[in-house]
């Protein structure tokens, strides 16, 4: 099973997408702010992070880069769609318009993973 970490500082989005996520197979653990991811990676490892830009304690860009970076596959997610062009130069696994359709997210999600193990 594989395991997503989602990053959304609003409350009722957060539950949707854990539990979207869920139906669909994943197993989903959550945080709605930057300085808990570091220790929601070391806890469980995410095979995917799906992350909001604007989140209500910093702009998660400079995150996004380092979780990339470090190979994490991220999805990145914001109603403010100038980010998306910043999130390609930053060469993340996607960007999700909000709002996201459940089957969208799952998509994304699933397509990500099946590149992943295509490539290994």
């Amino acid at each position: 099973m594989h395991h997503v970490l989602v990053i959304e500082d609003n409350y009722a989005l957060r539950r949707l997408y854990v539990r979207n996520l869920v139906k669909a197979g994943f197993t989903a653990q959550a945080t709605s702010c930057l300085r808990d991811v570091p220790q929601k990676i070391e806890d469980t490892p995410p095979d995917v992070i799906i992350s909001d830009i604007e989140l209500a304690d910093g702009n998660a860009l400079d995150l996004i880069t380092d979780l990339h970076n470090a190979g994490y596959p991220v999805i990145a997610i914001s109603s403010d769609g100038h980010y998306k062009r910043a999130v390609q130069q930053i060469g993340v696994e996607d960007f999700l318009p909000k709002p996201i359709l459940a089957r969208t997210l799952i998509g994304s999600a699933k397509n990500i993973l099946k590149r992943a193990q295509s490539s290994a």
